[in-house]
């Protein structure tokens, strides 16, 4: 069962389509990449289907489809950008080319749940990795519902022209209402704001022992990984002793320093940080990764 808020977010006028029996979804993000938060958000955009309509078939693109499909029961295709002329060789040559083309055709709806896609600031490539299909989609006229959404940097320029043009044909649903601002100043009026796809989640209780004193989260990203953003001019060394003080401080004050990895694919892996922030803790032993 979803929390609750499906209803608003899943009814005319909000999502203006006409649905098959039993409804047919394709989804797209950034799924398959060993994110914990955009697993997160799949599987709120699937607990907000299932919930309002539990029948439905729904694929997936994902860059691990076997995982996606086995973690959430789920049909699963390959999440390579179609406009790429490598990835279409590779779909053609594995014979997952019709089947995007297909799914897409047919469904009732493509959506695109969660995650702060609409931006420009990397770069026109990975805006096209994923809108690609939204571009398919509204080729082939399928009603496509952009939900929970996140916005960063918009500036002028072909990548925001591309951007505008698949926001304005499609219903625009925020995580937030500064999201919304910036589209409404980006010439993209019609966005509003909903709760975010996490808040979604069903309330189940996991599996990790966690102390009954208080806790203090860490999720870290090494400020090597991100040679564009201003934290790169941060030293590793100087990163990792400023957060170990901190995390040393916390267990002074009688908390437990947990720290929680979010990536752990091959190019973007947290893990290493946070082991390197404990190892250097004086009270490492108190803490929890």
């Amino acid at each position: 069962p979803c929390c609750g808020f499906c209803d608003s977010m899943l009814t005319p006028p909000t999502l203006p389509i006409r649905l098959s029996n039993p409804p047919r979804f394709v989804v797209v993000g950034c799924y398959g990449e060993k994110n914990t938060g955009d697993e997160a958000l799949l599987g709120g955009t699937l607990c907000l289907l299932r919930g309002k309509w539990p029948e439905a078939q729904i694929t997936v693109c994902s860059d691990d489809p076997d995982e996606t499909g086995r973690a959430f029961g789920v049909d699963a295709l390959p999440n390579w950008g179609i406009l790429r002329l490598r990835n279409l060789v590779a779909l053609m040559r594995h014979r997952q080319l019709w089947p995007l083309i297909t799914a897409i055709r047919r469904c009732d709806c493509l959506i695109l749940g969660g995650g702060e896609v609409l931006r420009i600031d990397f770069g026109l490539r990975p805006l096209l990795s994923i809108f690609d299909r939204v571009f398919l989609a509204h080729m082939l006229r399928r009603p496509v519902l952009m939900l929970g959404v996140g916005t960063g940097k918009l500036a002028p320029g072909l990548a925001l022209d591309i951007l505008r043009w698949g926001a304005l044909r499609s219903v625009l649903l925020t995580r937030e209402e500064e999201s919304v601002r910036i589209l409404r100043d980006a010439g993209i009026p019609h966005a509003r704001a909903v709760p975010d796809l996490a808040f979604a989640l069903p309330n189940e209780r996991h599996r990790v022992q966690l102390p009954v004193s208080p806790r203090i989260s860490f999720s870290l990203i090494a400020p090597d990984t991100l040679p564009r953003r201003t934290l790169s001019r941060i030293s590793r060394g100087l990163f990792v002793r400023d957060m170990a003080s901190l995390a040393d401080t916390a267990v002074e004050l009688g908390a437990t320093p947990v720290f929680v990895p979010f990536c752990w694919s091959p190019y973007d892996d947290d893990r290493a940080i946070h082991r390197d922030v404990v190892a250097a803790m004086r009270s490492g032993s108190r803490a929890l990764v």
